[in-house]
């Protein structure tokens, strides 16, 4: 959660995709309101809920938190290892991998190789207050989904109540499990809660239909890992929609999505056809 140095970026042969710098930025970049929530183990905390603005790699993006276990300072960055879906697979194998970080933890960092639910245990961010217990793989996997539904749904959207309780309901899918009913947090908004209910419902509605398959275009924005050891605790994690960039003050995305296939296909089928009808053209006017 967040409660209010530039790093090297790096790339590492260990991994498929790519080490970079994520920055959070200064106080007031965002969407969000200061919302005061209380929860088993979590008494009276003032979190400022919503969307964020980032920096991933020099870009900005608009970026929900999805760690209710850690807090990070306006401001604050990090390399970040991107590339993995949000709701990819767990990490296989289930220890993170060592990472070239120059002048961070010593030099070497390590990451997860997978998706959200490598992380989601209860000594990283999966707190769980209530039942204690790590959750099965099955679980882990379905709250990704949920998870990845939601930042979906509302990262772009402009609305500061909308995307507040979208953070909530994504805090509160991670804190107590997929098949969360909103009720393990108060929050000092009361109006939020039946919105955060909403969430929830339509989460587990779409992933009901869907499984797997929501939303896969939400990456996982992973904060480095201190220690080979187990427990792993990351600072703080965050997810965002590559190639959605944002404006300074958080909303709708500054880039145009890549047109769709059968957009794609029409207009390549219209350019052939028309070098085709000057190929004809220039034929017979040479005969």
């Amino acid at each position: 959660m967040l409660t209010v140095g530039m790093v090297i970026a790096v790339v590492s042969p260990s991994f498929a995709d790519s080490t970079v710098t994520f920055q959070l930025s200064p106080s007031g970049a965002g969407n969000y309101e200061g919302v005061v929530i209380n929860a088993p183990g979590m008494s009276n905390f003032d979190a400022a809920t919503g969307t964020y603005v980032a920096t991933v790699n020099g870009v900005s993006y608009n970026v929900f938190c999805v760690d209710p276990n850690d807090e990070i300072n306006w401001g604050q960055s990090y390399p970040t290892y991107t590339g993995e879906t949000i709701n990819a697979p767990a990490s296989n194998p289930d220890t993170p991998v060592a990472v070239s970080t120059p002048g961070v933890n010593g030099g070497t960092s390590y990451y997860y190789n997978g998706g959200l639910a490598s992380a989601l245990t209860t000594s990283d961010e999966y707190r769980n207050a209530a039942a204690g217990t790590a959750p099965s793989s099955a679980v882990t996997q379905e709250i990704s989904d949920e998870v990845g539904y939601l930042a979906g749904t509302y990262l772009n959207n402009t609305n500061t109540n909308d995307v507040a309780a979208a953070q909530l309901a994504i805090w509160s899918v991670i804190d107590n499990g997929p098949s969360d009913t909103g009720t393990m947090f108060t929050y000092s908004d009361a109006s939020l809660s039946s919105l955060v209910n909403s969430d929830i419902t339509a989460a587990q509605t779409a992933y009901s239909q869907y499984g797997n398959d929501l939303y896969n275009g939400v990456d996982w924005i992973q904060a480095p890992i201190s220690t080979s050891s187990s427990p792993y605790n990351h600072t703080q994690s965050f997810v965002y929609i590559p190639g959605y960039s944002s404006n300074p003050n958080g909303g709708i995305p500054t880039q145009a999505p890549e047109p769709s296939f059968p957009a794609f296909a029409f207009s390549l089928a219209v350019a052939v056809g028309i070098m085709m009808a000057i190929k004809r053209r220039s034929s017979q006017t040479a005969s």
